[in-house]
């Protein structure tokens, strides 16, 4: 028998998903060996992922953490060889606060994302109006909506809890999240477990009782903190630790790709790709995967199927921004008995949120010191990226001055600006995914894959370049290539 052909697999963008699908399809090479070929724009790979050491301080430029309860991350990192590397969060502070009227208020304990687990922390709370408080104590007498149609986060707010909760609570907390705006971002592909507590439950009070989070949630608010891990070394620790497993043959930077283009099969092959990059290089592979923003895969896609193309430019995507701060504990008189806060819409200020980076996470600042995450930007606050570096650095320490009591100016701050990087997946989202699934299915050997799609956290978006990976090398072995 003579020697079979090597099949060539070419991934579009080295961001998380890239690397993902890059190293499930090097796990797959036993049962179909492959050619692998990882094209990346930029000068190093991680995409939005970067830890920064300076002066005794651990500083994320993107992603901090990832949730557990979504095994992606949690799965690689311990196939990987990183199990020992977890980071939890403290035991302690584990909680947010929330702005109201300019003063840092606790989030109500036990209260999750849009919901409470407990009544009573909502009813002692100096967040809500007594009116606020006695509509939010009524969401289980609220009828159950059943056409089982999706809608925006801001009116199943308001419709299960009233207008306050939205306002007050939810609109920083979830909007923050997604750097979006409530009234649009659609609940089914952001957080369809309260849609189905609803359908299951009649109630989302009720469904959070039933699901046992009084329990889960004792003594936290917000986020579900002890859901959240780090890496001892930072973030990027998980990037080097990928490529690090990559042969280096097949890693390639400085590759920006202009096109890809389906090209005549040869006997005995099920798909066949041409690659264009540089302007003046390409390269053919047997299946492609593009990793990244909807928007820039539509441009690759254009060429060969307007159709699909036009579906995936209707996913919009949003720009933001990390301002990085460090001070010394003496110049801050606030506690940080907590792991954050979120800013309310309506306070009017010129940030979304803030972290406490180093009281989240041990390790982060030198004993004395404080790190604080600040975030600006999202799709309510897009003259902001208009302004410069020094300008946005400027009004992160104003506004975290006001709120925490800190006097002199920080000892550095750091700003990273990610264009057009958050989509926005509005209300429906999922009916356009769909649609673009089943227009990219009719192309052989192409996946398009990315946090535009089923997610946005690490954990979602590990997962689908592992699937799409999956897929791609089962299309190979549908057909073997000639024996030469």
């Amino acid at each position: 028998m003579g020697e079979q052909l090597r099949r060539r697999v070419v991934i579009v963008g080295g961001g998380i998903t890239g690397l993902a699908a890059a190293w499930q399809i090097l796990e797959e090479c036993c049962r179909e060996p492959v050619e692998l070929v990882l094209l990346e724009s930029s000068d190093r790979f991680g995409g939005v992922i970067q830890t920064i050491h300076r002066d005794g301080f651990l500083i994320e430029a993107g992603p901090d953490s990832f949730i557990t309860d979504k095994t992606g991350a949690m799965d690689l990192c311990q196939q990987i060889s990183l199990g020992d590397q977890l980071q939890a969060t403290r035991s302690t502070c584990r909680r947010a606060l929330v702005v109201r009227n300019h003063k840092l208020i606790p989030v109500p304990a036990g209260f999750v994302l849009m919901g409470p687990t407990r009544l009573r922390s909502i009813l002692s709370s100096p967040l809500f109006s007594l009116r606020g408080k006695l509509r939010i104590a009524a969401e289980p007498f609220i009828r159950a909506k059943s056409d089982g149609q999706d809608e925006s986060v801001g009116s199943f707010v308001v419709r299960r809890f009233g207008h306050e909760m939205l306002d007050r609570l939810v609109q920083p907390l979830v909007g923050g999240i997604y750097t979006a705006d409530t009234d649009v971002l659609s609940l089914g592909s952001t957080f369809p477990r309260f849609l189905e507590m609803e359908a299951r439950h009649g109630s989302v009070t009720r469904g959070l009782a039933k699901s046992g989070r009084r329990r889960s949630t004792s003594g936290q608010s917000g986020a579900r903190y002890s859901l959240f891990m780090a890496l001892h070394g930072g973030m990027e620790t998980l990037v080097t630790q990928i490529v690090g497993q990559i042969p280096r043959q097949s890693l390639r930077l400085g590759c920006r790709v202009q096109a890809i283009h389906p090209r005549p099969v040869p006997a005995g092959r099920s798909c066949a790709w041409s690659v264009a990059y540089n302007r003046d290089q390409k390269i053919d592979a047997d299946a492609v995967v593009v990793c990244g923003p909807s928007h820039l895969a539509a441009q690759l896609v254009e060429p060969f199927d307007h159709g699909l193309a036009g579906e995936l430019v209707k996913i919009r995507y949003a720009s933001s921004v990390v301002v990085n701060l460090g001070y010394r504990c003496d110049n801050i008189s606030h506690p940080l008995d907590a792991f954050g806060f979120v800013v309310p819409r309506k306070e009017n200020m010129g940030i979304l949120a803030g972290s406490f980076s180093s009281v989240k996470f041990e390790g982060r600042a030198p004993r004395g010191h404080v790190l604080l995450r600040v975030f600006l930007g999202g799709v309510l606050q897009v003259g902001l990226l208009e302004l410069d570096d020094s300008r946005l650095a400027a009004l992160a320490h104003k506004d975290v001055a006001g709120l925490l009591g800190i006097s002199g100016p920080p000892l550095f701050s750091m700003v990273h600006r990610y264009d057009q990087a958050m989509p926005q997946y509005r209300v429906d989202h999922r009916k356009a995914v769909a649609e673009i699934s089943r227009r990219a299915e009719t192309h052989t050997g192409l996946e398009i894959v990315g946090n535009g799609f089923e997610g946005v956290g690490l954990p979602d978006c590990i997962r689908q370049g592992q699937l799409a990976a999956r897929r791609v090398m089962a299309c190979l072995a549908t057909s073997k290539p000639p024996a030469i």
